[in-house]
């Protein structure tokens, strides 16, 4: 009998920089190795516009429990990062049960922001912002409102008092 290397279904997380762009499983003949390209499914293809459709591996955890093994991939935006917005968020304003959220509500305001998390006593959600193209150092006013909204959805933002 041949001893077949098989790696069972692994979660692969897709990234920029820090910020997951996608998830799914799949079921690898062989691992792939660290600095490999491998093909985005269509379905991953299709949500992320703007985006290569290949990406490199950029870490592997091997897990020894019956969880799958995770494989991270850095994506390829086709917008140069200096090019592309920055955004720092207030670690210590925003909890870490709402990162996700945050990041997706800039990924719908914005054009492919560059997200990093810091923490500060700052009481704004946003510690730092900058747009390399309008050169503006000010968050915009809809993606303000949207965190805020984000973080007190008791309050109506915008409503009359």
């Amino acid at each position: 009998m041949q001893n077949q290397q098989h790696t069972p279904q692994a979660t692969v997380v897709l990234k920029d920089g820090l910020t997951p762009l996608a998830t799914w499983s799949h079921d690898f003949d062989q691992r792939p190795t660290i600095g490999e390209i491998l093909t985005l499914p269509a379905a991953v293809q299709a949500r992320l516009e703007g985006y290569s459709p290949e990406a490199a591996v950029t870490r592997i955890e091997l897990r020894t429990s019956p969880k799958p093994d995770r494989i991270e991939l850095e994506a390829d935006c086709r917008t140069p990062k200096e090019k592309r917005p920055v955004v720092v968020l207030n670690s210590d304003r925003i909890r870490d049960s709402l990162h996700e959220s945050a990041e997706a509500h800039l990924r719908k305001t914005l054009r492919f922001p560059l997200v990093s998390w810091e923490h500060s006593p700052h009481p704004d959600p946003v510690v730092r912002f900058h747009d390399p193209v309008t050169n503006h150092k000010t968050c915009p006013p809809e993606v303000r409102a949207g965190l805020i909204e984000l973080l007190y959805p008791e309050m109506e933002i915008g409503a009359p008092v």
